[in-house]
């Protein structure tokens, strides 16, 4: 007997199949039959698909869906075998209990003779297992009102007291226990009436809580709801029953595919009794077909529909004894013995097992508390091995509309804002899918709103195996898992710190079961050993297809949202899980976060998938000078906003919702009190949403528990439309999928072009609302007043002391942004002295399993963390994992064989992962004053080798660190404070920032210099358009320029030395009029410096190509061209070149200044001799 739990209703979920028989295949039909299988299997309720809700309806649309749909048989159950009694002297006291006495003294409750199940393991009644229990049944169990009846013979007098103990222990679970002496059944006397009086008031007492459940659990199926059933009858034309009947009636046929009892190249013949409900299945057989032909359409294997005939008998007499399979089919019954005597038919049958009490561990006692009414559930994930897919796409090739086919099914169906008929994968979204089910370790890149999450879940649901997603935050899995429910696929679960330690356990052996396609988990538990091991475990008995890493850009420590947690991430999965594949997709990752992921992933760049335009034609941008009041502007914004939308009117799924972000949680621009003040002004319900607690007078203004509580709430209700405003840090920015937002503010600018995409890309995400107007996103912006102080921020060589200090000479944003960043930096020296103390106390070349502890280095939990990452990256330590979060923390670590040399190629790997041109041989020799500060330290004689090493490293990781924070400050300053508050200003801010994140011809080529810096000849190729792929003669035009210099500034955030970058930088500020930006003249400047280190003819053909483009530039233009020029390239001989080739007024005039010195010096001469003459 194989049992199932499957539904496209709400009746009973569980059932059995009896008498299948036969061997599991192995053939290229399998790994689909076992993909269809958990398709249909995916939900509680599943969804009916789209041919079968034209069948029958759209039963999940009517009021009546949720209504519970009892099932129960009004014949009495047939036990023949399995009811115990003394066969030899022919008594059966529980038989006779059962058969006769049950519909004899429980009148109106003898409807419970159709759910009472005999001889049944303590240990599955209770769902714990306890070794004394293992082979001990009970003679009668009512599951619905978790009842035992026991019939006792005269044996039990010398066990009373073992009964008394399995007693106490099934009462723990929540299990009455009623015992019947046989001797008193046999009499009928006034105890055996006691009895039965007992076995009333329990099934009373729990129908009474049932009821009191039903107002919120309003699928429940309660005795009322058997009783109801029973004593009325059952309509079986309505169609929650034939919806059951047929996902029982599928999963049957895909039963005896997989055990090779039909197949697709023999015709079927099934013979079918049908005990209740009828016409169930050849709409079953059908829509099976219809998956089939697109599941066989992707796996690429030829598929015709066999010859089906299905025909029905009246009776088991009336079977044929031709080779056909035999079905005895009921919804209504519950399986009992009767299938032994018929080996040949099959039965299928309702199951007794609805739900038991989950207890939780109460006290030190052995008490336990009561938590949650749980299903008994049979799913479990049908597996082979994974696939890989080779799909095809264009006008004559069928896999796309598959594909659509699968995401409209099983995830987009019930959203009534969708058609089918329009239905098309969005831009970027059909390559990610295609890499990841080719089994290509795939990175994807895709704007917000653009269905990252189908990209991962697409993929996973067609690979017969289970997968893991890692999320960042809390909100982000929960808002996740309620999208999934709300598309009825529940075969899904979450782990995270609000869970307690034995919710995670559970949810955790579920998921060893194989009860879930995936699981959500934090990062934080690939630190721990315990849930390494477990994972590993998990690995052996199931396939794992995909390590899906969402927001991917937390992964590296370039990133904006980095944690400590991730940075053993990559490697502890590697090391705890086999023949996998990487699936990470963000909305936003810089050029080093891409690179660190990739070297993290091992990924190629062609597997790395983005789309040509990020462009969100349903957002809209404004940037409003705010002129220091963000308050008042905030205010009138949000008046207008009234007016013109209707915002802030609460109107259910219609309501017209927004976010301000903020940028901190506390003080005046804090999320907190902006929510209070606006709260105040509006009079009306304004929530806020941050990571951390919020502080009044430095007093947390609740405990954490209540604060976890509090987002929880916060998050479901803006979700359900309950209010239509919030104010929230960047905690809130991944963690949302609201279709009805249609304004967002940033109350400041945020840090980086991609917080601005990631937390405005919250609004306008069901596009079908956007068509006919935009999703308004606001920046206010509070403009600094010294421009010089800001030059001097920029400046790459402004060290992070000179910065601090220039912080406080500053106002408005920048001084925010740049107080935030100064608290996420560590102090070198600080630093230094925890990795020293940490290496000198605990390193051992090759020992494993040591014990680190933070306490002992005076450092905290993340310091400690950071530093054993840092060794890491010196090839010192190759793992570790986390005992204890507390204090300073504590960690087993294990230490590579390592040597001195090992360490140095460690740290030149490190770091030319990021800088290709970094060399400890040329910094010894060079001049230049950046190199000054890596001679000092290689010149210091007080640091041993290690020392040095630790120090170059932090140097390096610190100055690029603060470079690239700078840098991306920057750019978005620059952006919104060069915007123009018109239609076509408008326009052009959201080409730059659209363009800052294209991915085009240009960009790869733009990748490819900044990895090979001193591949010259590419330098000059990004100033020409290309056609096919091929470079033309054409110069790119104005727009193209404007275009090549926001998708530059994305790279030059993340390489703050690279010498073909840098040039480039500089020609194309020049060509927009822009050669005073830091950009522009500086970089183009440096680059020209290290030139001067190339070989004569490397650098006659850089000056050459410079010329050739400088010749397209205007007259004042070509004179700051060949001033930087002759600073570096500055004979006679190169200034009469730059003239030549240029016609500019800077170096004419220099060379009329320098004839007129030599004039003068041959007057002198001249005047000289005339005096000696004399």
């Amino acid at each position: 007997m194989k049992k199932y739990t499957a539904n496209y209703s709400h009746s009973n979920h569980n059932f059995v199949i009896q008498n299948l028989k036969g061997e599991r295949i192995s053939n290229e039909y399998l790994p689909v039959i076992c993909i269809l299988k958990n398709i249909l299997q995916r939900g509680k309720p599943t969804l009916l698909s789209n041919y079968l809700q034209e069948e029958l309806g759209q039963i999940h649309r009517t009021p009546d869906f949720i209504s519970p749909y009892p099932l129960i048989d009004l014949e009495q159950p047939n036990w023949e075998r399995i009811i115990r009694g003394d066969e030899k002297g022919n008594y059966y006291p529980a038989k006779k209990f059962f058969d006769e006495l049950i519909p004899k003294y429980l009148g109106e409750y003898k409807f419970i003779q159709q759910l009472i199940i005999p001889e049944i393991p303590i240990n599955e009644i209770t769902k714990v297992e306890v070794d004394e229990y293992e082979n001990q049944q009970v003679d009668f169990y009512l599951p619905q009102a978790y009842l035992i009846i026991e019939i006792d013979g005269s044996q039990h007098e010398k066990n009373k007291q073992k009964d008394a103990i399995r007693d106490y222990h099934t009462a723990k679970y929540g299990i009455q226990t009623v015992r019947i002496k046989t001797v008193d059944l046999e009499s009928e006397n006034e105890i055996f009436l006691q009895k039965i009086t007992e076995i009333k008031d329990r099934i009373d007492k729990v129908n009474s809580k049932q009821q009191t459940r039903k107002e919120k659990e309003k699928s429940l199926i309660t005795m009322s709801d058997y009783q109801s059933a029973y004593e009325n009858g059952i309509d079986f034309e309505n169609s929650n029953y034939r919806a059951t009947a047929i996902i029982r009636f599928q999963l049957l046929i895909l039963e005896l595919l997989e055990n090779g009892l039909l197949n697709f190249k023999n015709n079927w013949k099934i013979e079918i009794l049908s005990r209740d409900i009828i016409g169930f299945e050849k709409i079953a057989i059908e829509d099976l077909m219809v998956w089939f032909t697109h599941l066989f359409q992707l796996h690429k294997i030829e598929f015709e529909k066999p010859k089906i005939s299905v025909s029905n008998v009246k009776s088991a007499n009336d079977f044929s004894k031709n080779k056909s399979v035999k079905i005895d089919f009921s919804l209504t019954k519950r399986y009992t013995d009767e299938f032994q005597t018929n080996s040949n038919v099959i039965y299928v049958r309702t199951d007794y097992l609805d739900e038991f009490i989950y207890f939780k561990k109460g006290d030190s006692r052995d008490n336990l508390k009561f938590s949650s009414f749980e299903p008994y559930d049979y799913f479990k994930i049908s597996i082979t091995n994974t696939i890989k897919y080779k799909l095809k796409f264009g006008r004559e090739e069928k896999d796309e509309n598959s594909l659509l086919f699968l995401v409209w099914n099983i995830f987009l169906q019930n959203d009534e804002s969708l058609d089918f008929n329009t239905l098309s994968f969005r831009e970027g979204q059909l390559p990610i899918i295609a890499n990841a089910l080719s089994k290509n370790d795939t990175i994807g890149l895709l704007p917000t709103g653009s269905g990252k999450s189908v990209c991962y879940q697409l993929s996973a649901i067609l690979q017969p195996a289970i997968s893991f997603v890692v999320c960042p935050i809390k909100s982000l899995m929960y808002d996740q898992k309620a999208d999934l429910y709300s598309a009825f696929f529940s075969r899904i679960n979450h782990i995270t710190s609000d869970d307690d330690g034995e919710d995670k356990e559970k949810i955790q052996n579920e998921f060893r079961q194989g009860k879930y396609f995936f699981i959500f988990i934090s990062p934080e538990r690939f630190q721990l050993k315990t849930f390494r091991q477990y994972f590993s475990a998990v690995n052996k008995e199931f396939n794992i297809a995909y390590a899906v890493i969402d927001e991917v850009h937390c992964l590296s420590e370039w990133g904006h949202d980095f944690r400590t947690s991730y940075l053993n991430l990559s490697n502890a999965i590697q090391r705890h899980t086999n023949d996998f594949n990487w699936l990470g997709l963000t909305a936003t990752a810089s050029i080093n976060v891409l690179k660190n992921i990739q070297i993290e992933f091992g990924t190629k760049h062609e597997d790395v998938k983005t789309p040509l335009n990020f462009t969100r034609r349903e957002l809209e941008f404004t940037v409003i000078d705010d002129e220091n009041n963000k308050p008042k502007v905030i205010n009138t914004q949000l008046e207008i906003l009234k007016e013109e939308i209707g915002a802030l009117t609460e109107n259910g799924r219609n309501s017209k919702c927004g976010i301000i972000f903020t940028p901190t949680v506390n003080g005046k621009n804090g999320c907190y009190q902006l929510s209070l003040k606006l709260r105040e002004h509006f009079e009306i319900d304004i929530k806020y949403y941050s990571g951390s607690i919020p502080k009044v007078n430095q007093t947390p203004i609740m405990g954490e528990k209540k604060f976890n509580e509090y987002k929880q709430s916060v998050q479901k209700e803006f979700k359900n439309n309950e209010f239509s405003l919030l104010t929230a840090t960047k905690a809130f920015g991944m963690g949302l999928n609201k279709g009805n937002v249609h304004y967002t503010f940033h109350y400041g600018i945020p840090g980086s072009m991609e917080s601005l995409y990631q937390e405005a890309g919250r609004a306008g995400r069901d596009k079908n609302k956007f068509k006919s107007s935009k999703a308004k996103c606001f920046v206010l912006l509070s403009k600094s007043n010294d421009d010089r102080v800001l030059d001097q921020i920029w400046d790459r060589n402004t060290p992070l002391s000179k910065v601090n200090e220039l912080q406080r000479q500053t106002n408005g944003d920048i001084n925010t942004n740049l107080y935030l960043f100064s608290l996420g930096l560590d102090i070198i020296k600080k630093e230094f002295e925890i990795i020293n103390n940490l290496f000198t106390k605990y390193a051992v070349s090759n020992k494993k399993n040591v014990r680190v502890k933070g306490d002992d280095i005076g450092a905290k939990k993340a310091k400690t963390e950071k530093a054993i990452y840092r060794l890491s990256q010196l090839g010192i330590i190759e793992d570790w994992t986390i005992n204890n979060f507390f204090r300073g923390g504590e960690f087993d670590v294990d230490f590579s064989n390592y040597s001195a040399n090992s360490i140095k190629e460690s740290l030149l790997k490190t770091i030319k992962y990021y800088d290709s041109e970094f060399s400890l041989k040329h910094i010894s020799k060079s001049n230049n004053k950046e190199n000054n500060i890596y001679r000092k330290i290689i010149n210091e004689e007080k640091y041993s080798a290690f020392e040095k090493y630790v120090l170059i490293l932090l140097q390096w990781a610190y100055q690029h660190f603060a470079y690239n924070r700078k840098q991306s400050l920057k750019n978005i300053y620059e952006l919104c404070g060069n915007f123009k508050d018109t239609e076509q200003g408008k326009i052009e801010f959201k080409n730059s920032l659209e363009a800052y994140f294209k991915f085009s011809d240009k960009s790869y080529l733009l990748q490819h210099i900044a990895e090979n810096p001193k591949d010259y000849q590419k330098w000059f190729e990004v100033f020409f358009q290309m056609d096919k792929n091929i470079i033309s003669n054409k110069f790119i035009t104005v727009r193209q320029q404007k275009h090549l210099r926001d998708n530059l500034s994305r790279f030059l955030e993340s390489y703050m030395n690279n010498t073909g970058l840098d040039l480039i930088s500089g020609l194309v500020r020049l060509f927009l009029d822009d050669y005073r930006n830091l950009d522009g003249r500086g970089r183009f400047e440096t680059s020209l410096e290290q030139i001067q280190n190339y070989e004569y003819a490397d650098k006659e053909f850089i000056f050459q190509q410079i010329l050739k483009l400088g010749q397209k530039l205007s007259n004042n233009n070509k004179s700051y061209l060949a001033e930087s020029l002759y600073k570096f390239f500055n004979s006679q001989e190169f200034l009469l070149k730059i003239s030549k080739s240029l016609d500019d007024s800077f170096s004419m005039t220099t060379l009329i200044e320098q004839g007129n010195n030599r004039l003068k010096k041959i007057n002198k001469k001249i005047y000289g001799g005339f005096k000696k003459v004399g």
